[in-house]
Formats: structure tokens, sequence, C-alpha cells
């Protein structure tokens, strides 16, 4: 703000201009002693020093002060009247000066304080100019403190905010990955008891499977024996009546031939006994191989549709964690955006504020200087008569200091001429100075009256010239400052466009800048959890890979071909190995319904079994991993008792009888070393132990074998 100049600064204090009262009495004098001023020779006009009006000064030293109800005046000493006689003695002038100093010092000292109405009232209304300034600049001061302490109060607040939204982000998206750990967490124990539950009832299957093996094996060795029990009498009955058809032959032979015929058939029994028994060992080693080997092939399939679950699980809260980031930094950028647009808005309305006081200050300043410039020249032409009167009596004063010093001269001149003339002659010669003298002060006293009807011809335009010149000068100034000051308003509003655009570009810059290491960050640990996922299934694959290689490597060191364990049917009627997990009962019982567990319909290829296994393992490998899966096989899911799986062990179609007999040349447990049969008319009319064990009418599951092989 520009600050009002040309004001008097010892107004406001009470001991600025010493000043008296004086009585009704000594008002009257006070006209006579206008004369006296102390004012400047130069020519008419006011007190540059004096803004508010005449009557006020600094008083200098030897000065005489008169205070009236209107003005104070100024004296100097050694001057009581202007009308003073020329001729006067200097004696008695500065006897009656030297008296009314004395007074006046008497009279100052004793009414020092007291001061007119008109001052104080004076004093007064600058003091509260005064005041009225200081109020308004410490008003703007206040405000813009008052602003500043808003806008940091504003983002202060908005970063307590800001801290409490990302304190909340944070403790959700730790909220989420603490429930993802707990899943996980709660889905291995569920797999770990699924593997353990499977593992228990996988024992207890094959336990049933060998229970039952071996109950069909002995079911059928005790056929075997009751049918030998039976040949054997057929056969000694034979013989018998073969001995007595024969009575020719001594009876020790008949006895030691008979005994040679009993002995060869308790020897063919035995070898068709231990046959059996050589039969069905290996054929129970065979399928418990085969049901090993499915089970493996089955926990495989469990194994892999657990670490599908699982890496399903964690691409599923991968994602979720993915989307809760995404949506929490779009959370932070609209909180962000509005926090901006919100402090731009407010700094915008404040400096809108701020510059709206700034001119309606600054038009209150214009008007209160126009209106100071309008009572200063009211004052002014107010005061014109006794300015003009002053001017005169100046001018006065001047005649009357010229006329002294002429006097004075003109007496020195006299002493002079006198002293150098005769006596005779003094007194023309004092005639002649003395018309001289005259002469010479009617030319000054017509000089100074000419110059006194000048100046007061032309004082009166000179000032409407000056005021009007004054005014003029003011209005440009206070334009000008206006002019400055919208500028400079102008320019603070366009720094402060500047600014906001700038915070804008710089918040769109760090946002996007933060999306893009976001969305690398989740790039990243998507193609970390892409790696994990493919090496885990390339390690379980792997690893059944070898446990399938090395469970085949001990079937041969065993004797078991890799054809034997993985198409060769079983051979009789025990039920074949359950899925991983167990079939429920009534499955089993409504299979033995159906004509035997390890019937069938129809025959399963082994290579579109392999090719299920791929597809169902497409969405777990790469291609360049389908080499090594190729030993795994892939069935329909079938539902047990802990939930869905995805893997079942295949069921083939019974073999022969002639097969089951051992009769048939290609049948890995025929034994080599088992008779041929007999081709004469004893050895066909015997009955076979394969026919015994395939017929055998104890046996209630004789004719559900052999029936759908019939059909």
């Amino acid at each position: 703000m520009v600050q009002r100049g040309g004001t008097v600064s010892s107004v406001g204090s009470s001991h600025s201009v010493p000043s008296m009262s004086i009585s009704a009495s000594s008002q009257s004098s006070s006209v006579n002693s206008l004369a006296d001023e102390a004012s400047d020779p130069e020519g008419p006009g006011p007190d540059p020093d004096e803004d508010d009006g005449p009557g006020l000064a600094l008083l200098q030293e030897g000065e005489h002060t008169v205070a009236s109800n209107s003005s104070v005046i100024h004296r100097l000493p050694g001057h009581d009247s202007l009308y003073d006689d020329p001729y006067q003695p200097e004696m008695e002038a500065q006897s009656s000066s030297a008296a009314r100093r004395r007074a006046y010092c008497r009279n100052r000292d004793h009414f020092a304080t007291i001061r007119t109405a008109s001052l104080v009232t004076r004093q007064m209304q600058e003091h509260a100019q005064d005041s009225a300034l200081r109020e308004q600049l410490s008003g703007y001061k206040r405000m813009r403190r008052q602003h500043q302490k808003q806008l940091a109060a504003l983002e202060n607040r908005l970063r307590a905010e800001r801290d409490e939204h990302q304190l909340r982000l944070e403790r959700e998206l730790e909220a989420q990955r603490g429930s993802c750990v707990a899943e996980a967490d709660k889905l291995a124990r569920k797999h770990q008891a699924i593997c353990e539950k499977e593992i228990k009832a996988a024992l207890a299957e094959e336990k049933k499977f060998q229970q039952h093996i071996l109950a069909q094996q002995k079911k059928e060795l005790g056929g075997l024996l009751e049918a030998q029990k039976r040949h054997y009498k057929l056969r000694k009955e034979q013989l018998k009546e073969e001995l007595q058809e024969n009575q020719s032959t001594p009876k020790r032979e008949k006895q030691e031939w008979l005994l040679r015929q009993k002995e060869a058939l308790q020897q063919r029994q035995a070898e068709e006994e231990a046959g059996l028994l050589r039969r069905q060992r290996q054929h129970f080693e065979l399928q418990c191989r085969q049901y090993k080997r499915r089970l493996l092939l089955a926990r495989h399939g469990l194994d892999q549709d657990l670490l599908r679950e699982e890496l399903n699980k964690k691409q599923t809260q991968k994602d979720l964690e993915c989307a809760m980031l995404l949506r929490q930094h779009e959370s932070s950028q609209e909180l962000e955006l509005r926090q901006l647009h919100t402090v731009q808005r407010t700094r915008t309305e404040l400096t809108r504020l701020q510059h709206q006081t700034e001119l309606s200050n600054q038009l209150e300043y214009n008007k209160r200087r126009e209106q100071e410039l309008r009572q200063k020249h009211a004052a002014e032409v107010r005061q014109q008569p006794k300015s003009l009167k002053a001017k005169e009596l100046q001018i006065k004063k001047q005649f009357q200091d010229t006329c002294k010093i002429q006097t004075r001269q003109y007496k020195a001149l006299r002493a002079h001429l006198l002293d150098g003339t005769a006596k005779a002659e003094h007194k023309a010669l004092l005639k002649r100075l003395k018309d001289e003298q005259t002469r010479k002060l009617a030319a000054l006293a017509e000089q100074y009256d000419h110059s006194i009807s000048e100046m007061l011809s032309t004082q009166a335009l000179r000032l409407d010239e000056s005021q009007e010149a004054e005014q003029q000068g003011l209005r440009r100034q206070l334009q000008q400052e206006l002019e400055l000051l919208n500028a400079y308003q102008s320019k603070i509003k366009m720094h402060t466009e500047a600014q906001h655009e700038r915070e804008r570009r710089d918040l769109e810059q760090r946002l996007s800048l933060r999306r893009a290491l976001l969305e690398q960050r989740i790039e990243e640990e998507m193609a970390g959890l892409q790696a994990e996922r493919s090496e885990r299934i390339r390690a379980l694959l792997e690893r059944q890979a070898r446990e399938i290689e090395a469970f085949d490597g001990e079937s041969m060191r065993l004797g078991f071909a890799c054809m034997a364990l993985g198409a060769a049917p079983p051979a009789e009627g025990p039920p074949a190995p359950p899925a991983w997990p167990s079939r429920p009962v009534e499955a089993l019982r409504r299979e033995d319904r159906l004509g035997g567990p390890y019937l069938t319909r129809r025959r399963r290829s082994p290579r579109r079994s392999a090719s299920g296994l791929l597809e169902g393992l497409s969405p777990l490998v790469s291609e360049q991993d389908l080499s090594t899966i190729q030993p795994l096989i892939r069935y329909p899911s079938r539902q047990g008792g802990t939930g869905k799986f995805l893997s079942q062990v295949t069921r083939r179609e019974p073999p022969s009888p002639r097969a089951a007999h051992g009769n048939d040349p290609g049948d890995i447990t025929r034994d080599p070393a088992a008779p041929e049969p007999s081709n004469s008319a004893e050895a066909g009319d015997q009955d076979d132990p394969g026919d015994v064990l395939d017929n055998d009418p104890g046996d209630p599951n004789a004719a559900e074998v052999t029936e759908p092989v019939a059909q």
C-alpha cells in the first residue's frame, strides 16, 4: 500500500508546539502582530509541511508565538508595529522589544500546557486518521497471516487424511494377505488330510483285494483237491475193473502195476497241485503288482488334482490382490486429485479475497487522498484573505526595512557631509539631503504599492491554477497506483494459475509413474507366479515319471513285463483296484451283480487313455513338458467320499477259459515245467483241473464269470 506522505509527524505530540492562550482583551491586539510573521520572502504560498491547513508550525529560536482561536502566529523579535516611525530612536524599540520578550516568556512558562479547542480537535482528527491507516495496514497483515494459517491448516488436515487413507489401505491389504495365507494353510491341511485318508483307504482296499484273491485261490485249490479225490476214486475203480478183467496176470504183478498207477496218479495230482499253486502265486504277485501300479497312477492323478487346486487357489488369490492394488491406486488417485482441487480452490478464493481487500483499501486510500486534497484546497481558499494580508504585511515589512536602511544611510551621509562642510552651508545641505531622501522614499513606496496591487491581482488566479494542477497530479498518481496494483494482482493471478497447472501436471506425472510401477510389479509377480506354477508342475511330473520308471524297473527285476503290468487283464474274479479315492461299497456291489468288478463290455485302448491324460493335463503343463507324461493315464472323473477326482483305474475283459487253464501259449502265467495234457482216451476221460476251477459247483461266482464270456 502506498502510504500517505507530507504529514507532520509532530502533530500528535502534546509537547510539539508550545502555545499559550490569551484573554479577550489581548485578542484585539493580535491583529497588529500579523506583520511580524516570519515567512519566505520569495513569494506567497502555503507551507509545504502544513497539509492539513495553516496554523501549525515549528518554532525557531528567538521567535514569539501568539495563539488565537484560529491560528498560531510567529513573530520576530524587535518588531512591535508595522507603522513605527522610521525616525524613532532604535534604543526605544530595542527596550520595548526586550520587555515584550520577557513578558512572553513569563506567560509561556505559566501556560505551557494549555491548548486551544481547535488545535486539540485538529490533533485528534489527525490522530484518528493515522490510527485508521495503522488499523487498515494491521488488518491487511492480519488477513495475510490468517490466510497463511488457513492454508497451512488445510494442508495439514489433507496430509493427515492421506496418511489415514494410506494406513487404511495398508491394513486392508494386510488383511487380504492374511486371509490368503489362512486359506492356503487351510487348503494345505485339507490336502494333507485327504492324502492321509486316501492312503489308509488304499491300504485297506489293497488288503481286501489280496484277501479276495487269496480266498478265490483257496477255493480254487479246494475245488482242485476235491476233483482230484473224485478223480482218484474213479481212477481207482477203473483200475480195479481192469484188474478184474485181466485174470491171467499174477496177483503180485497186479499189485505192483496198481501201485505204480497209484503213484503215477498221485504224482500227477501232486504236480497239478504244485502247478496250480505256482500259477496262483504268479497270478497273485502279478495282480498285486498291477494293483500297486494302478494305485500309483491314481495317487499321481490325485497329486495332480491337489496341485492344480492349490495353484488355481494361488492364482485366484494373486488376482484378487492385484485387483485390490489397482482399486487402491484408483482410490488414492481420486483422493489426491480431490485434495489438490480443494487446495487450489481455497488458494484461489483466498487470493481473490486478498486482491479484493487490496483494491478496496486502494480505493479507500484514493478517496481519502482526494478528500484530504479537497479539505486542503478548501482551507487554502478560506485562508486566502489571511494569506494575502500576510503577504501584504510581508511586503510592507520589507518596505519598512528598506526605509530604515535608507534612514541609517542618510544619517551616516549627513554626518559625513556635515563634517566636511562649512557651518553656514549646513542648513542648505540638510534641506537638499532631506528632499532627496523624501523623493527616494516616495519612489520606493510607489514601487511597493505597485507590487502589492500586482500580487493581489494575480494571487487568486495562481491559487486556482495550482489547486487544479495539484488535483490533476494527484489523480494521475492515484490512477498510476491503481493500474500498478491491478497489474501486480494480474501477475499474481497468472503466477497462481501457472503454479496450479504445474502442480496438476506434476501430480498427473507422479500418478502415471506410480501406475506404471504398480503394473510392472504386478506383471513381475504374475510372471514369478507362472514360473513357480510351471516349476512345480514340472517337478511333480518329473517325480511321478521317476516313480513310474522306478516301479517299472523294479517290476522288470522281479520278472514282470511292462505290458503285463499296464495291459494284462486279471485272470480271476477279485475286484479291480479302486479309483483314488476309494469307490463306495454300493458301486462294488453293483459291479458284482453285472458280472464281476473286473469285467467290461468293451476294451479301452491304452493310447486313447494316454490322449485323455494329455487333454486333462493341458491346463497344467506346456507343450515341451508333454513328452514327460506319456506313462501317465487320465480317466473320467468319479465322485468319491472326499471329493471330485479326475483319475481311476482301467478295467479290462477277462481271459478265455483256455487262458485261465494255462493252455494259451501267450499266457505269461503258464508254468513251463507243467506236463502237456495227454491225448489218450484215459486222459480225455479225466476231468481237467482247469475245468474244475472254472466250473466248480461250489463257487457261486463261477457261472457269473463264464457267462459273459459265452455271450
